[in-house]
């Protein structure tokens, strides 16, 4: 698959190169699947921290569908985005998004996306500190706080900084396999990302930060028996440790009890099945390892304001 990374003056380096090494490492880890180019209507492009880029390649007339283009954040100037200094940029992306191309605004890239129009209509987000801005700047989008990442009808938008790798990985999970997302997600020390839905300043998820590699085994076992009975006890045993000193240790590295923990894997396993199959709720609630329909709807109603059942609707409205 060909992917796009669109270079705009005063990029961000962050929000280009978290992105950029994840698609890298998942090419390492589970073959060619990306081929990564770098684009811009400039060939040398400064970026905000001072860093020039150079050789970067003209915007393709064409591109096939389904194809990624990133579109990294940018240091935004004091007033609003000028359509006219981007005007190449945005007739490009207003063509590309006719071309059924998947476009993602990776932070202030939201405003890039707005200023094309393309905002319009559709849900976004970006970083907290701009969310006023972007929804002053294009009243007609729907901007959503307190998101990690968000899509709509082939257009995703994320918050700052880190969040670009969050969302990077969630491609990985839907284009390639989830087993992918997790495999990178570990080669990046990013040991459980964020769900788009995720708030994005939350001590909830302290859990991503922490390197110790008996608790990496734990979280791979759970990942790949997410569907399984598991508790404590029987996943201490797999590790020749006591389940006392496993859910300390497990707490202390991750901030949540190993319940707390699995039944956050398997909320997530169940949002991918009710966006991406037509399963029953039941048949839903059995592949994510939740012992009853009841205990599934309990546990989603802690996480989320709207029934599974709402979720599968909005997924078929926006067509992701």
């Amino acid at each position: 698959m060909d992917v796009y990374f669109l270079i705009l003056p005063n990029i961000h380096l962050m929000d280009l190169s978290g992105p950029v090494q994840a698609l890298a490492d998942c090419n390492e880890l589970q073959g060619e699947h990306f081929r990564c180019h770098y684009i811009s209507p400039q060939q040398t492009v400064s970026s905000w921290q001072g860093l020039a880029l150079s050789t970067m390649l003209p915007l393709p007339a064409a591109v096939q569908p389904g194809s990624l283009i990133f579109i990294p954040g940018m240091k935004l100037s004091a007033g609003k985005t000028d359509p006219q200094l981007y005007q190449e940029v945005l007739d490009w992306l207003q063509e590309m998004d006719r071309q059924d191309a998947r476009l993602i605004g990776v932070c202030t890239g939201a405003f890039i996306l707005g200023a094309a129009g393309l905002l319009d209509g559709r849900r976004c987000t970006t970083h907290h500190r701009q969310l006023s801005r972007l929804a002053e700047d294009f009243p007609k989008a729907v901007v959503l706080q307190e998101r990690m990442f968000v899509e709509d009808q082939g257009l995703y938008t994320s918050a700052g900084v880190s969040a670009g790798i969050d969302l990077t990985l969630h491609l990985i999970s839907e284009i390639v396999s989830p087993e992918a997302g997790i495999a990178v997600a570990r080669e990046m020390v990013v040991c459980s990302r964020r769900m788009g839905d995720d708030p994005q300043i939350s001590p909830q998820f302290l859990y991503r930060d922490h390197v110790h590699p008996t608790i990496h085994e734990a979280q791979d076992i759970v990942a790949s028996k997410h569907s399984q009975s598991l508790t404590a006890e029987s996943v201490a045993r797999q590790l020749n440790i006591s389940a006392r000193h496993f859910q300390r240790l497990f707490r202390q590295a991750t901030g949540m009890t190993f319940k707390q923990y699995v039944n956050e894997q398997r909320i997530q396993k169940a949002d991918q099945l009710l966006k991406s199959t037509n399963h029953s709720i039941e048949w839903v609630a059995e592949l994510a390892g939740f012992q009853s329909t009841k205990t599934f709807r309990d546990a989603w109603s802690r996480k989320f304001d709207y029934p599974p059942s709402q979720r599968r609707q909005s997924s078929k409205t926006d067509s992701c």
